[in-house]
């Protein structure tokens, strides 16, 4: 298609989901693309914006994913939502160095995507902006940017390192981890790193979703200092054997090891109170967990399908067990009772299927 010269815009979803179109000429008398514009093209292979456009709005190229080159002019300022998203056949893309931001899934599931340049103009990057980028190996954030979305580079698997501009005033890193400018709270950790994970000895909290999904990582080393580890903060680390907790950890977050298939030893410290829903949801590998006399909660689904999950040690002052909390396990024995003027005579609440296929 050739869209002749007097055209000076392209409405909101004018070519989308238009299978077939293989090429397109867009006249340098255009200055804006509205919303969802190419949305689906798939036979799409490339483009060239014209220059003056001020934005790449939302979705404008979601779902090209025949897409393997495109040309962005300098006066872009902002990429928009999911502007990108689904192009996998594009392996290069020069952000130029007018952008500011970089907006939720802008680049997602660009897996051919082998590097990123982020400018120096960069202030924001949103949620998502480059998840299932999974050629990625490294990412540089420069000093400009304030704002770093939830799951940004979440699901690379290939990122091994995030390095961070020392003169970035909201965020740091070492080691290739993502850390906040004190190193007081982890981020976020390359889905592509290996073995032993050593933790800033400076970190207090440990954000969620931090590790979620670092299948290679083996063992962590969490200093003394933390006191809070997020939710799925470690979901998916099917590599993990083992893990201490420390002993400022008052709660065990939602999925915190959801999924953590190999996780066969784990101490939960005694100041822990509630142990959220599916925290140790299908950890295969567990054998023998113990309650500390603080636990009074365990939540939905927290042991479920831990198949291996022998003995539990009650010495808590355990008032409700959620839905399916043990359900698909071999506990073999329970006992509320344990000698011990601590634990109530009864417990309040036991949720529907609490012990549901537990088959010894």
């Amino acid at each position: 298609i050739e869209i002749p010269s007097s055209v000076t815009s392209i409405g909101d979803g004018a070519f989308s989901r238009c299978y077939r179109l293989t090429s397109i000429k867009i006249p340098s008398s255009v200055i804006s693309i509205g919303k969802y514009v190419f949305l689906g093209c798939g036979a799409l292979t490339r483009i060239k914006i014209p220059s003056g456009f001020t934005s790449i709005g939302k979705s404008v190229f979601s779902g090209c994913h025949g897409l393997t080159s495109i040309e962005i002019p300098s006066s872009v300022t902002s990429i928009g939502d999911r502007a990108f998203c689904g192009c996998f056949r594009l392996k290069n893309v020069e952000i130029p160095s007018g952008v500011t931001s970089i907006c939720k899934e802008a680049f997602y599931g660009c897996s051919g995507l082998t590097s990123i340049e982020i400018p120096s103009s960069v202030t924001s990057i949103g949620d998502r902006a480059f998840l299932d980028c999974n050629r990625l190996s490294s990412v540089e954030i420069p000093s400009s940017v304030t704002s770093i979305g939830s799951q940004a580079f979440s699901y690379c698997d290939s990122l091994r390192s995030i390095k961070v501009a020392s003169e970035n005033s909201v965020y740091s890193s070492e080691d290739g981890i993502l850390y906040d400018k004190n190193k007081t709270m982890l981020i976020y950790v390359p889905k592509g790193k290996k073995g032993e994970v050593k933790i800033s000895s400076s970190v207090t909290s440990i954000e969620k979703i931090a590790f979620m999904g670092c299948w290679w990582v083996t063992s962590v080393e969490i200093p003394s200092s933390v006191t809070s580890i997020g939710y799925e903060a470690f979901s998916g680390c099917s590599g993990l054997t083992s893990i201490k907790i420390p002993s400022g950890v008052t709660s065990i977050e939602d999925g915190v090891f959801y999924e953590c298939n190999s996780l066969a030893n784990i101490e939960i410290p005694s100041g822990v109170t509630s142990i959220g829903k599916e925290a140790f949801y299908e950890c295969s590998s567990l054998t023998n967990i113990e309650l500390p006399r603080n636990t009074t909660k365990i939540g939905n689904y927290a042991f479920s399908n831990c198949v291996y999950l022998e003995n539990i040690n009650f010495h808590s002052n355990i008032t409700s067990i959620g839905d399916y909390a043990f359900e698909n396990t071999a506990i073999s024995n329970l006992d509320f009772t344990k000698d011990d003027p601590f634990v109530p005579e009864s417990i309040l609440g036991i949720g529907k299927g609490a012990f549901l296929c537990c088959r010894n």
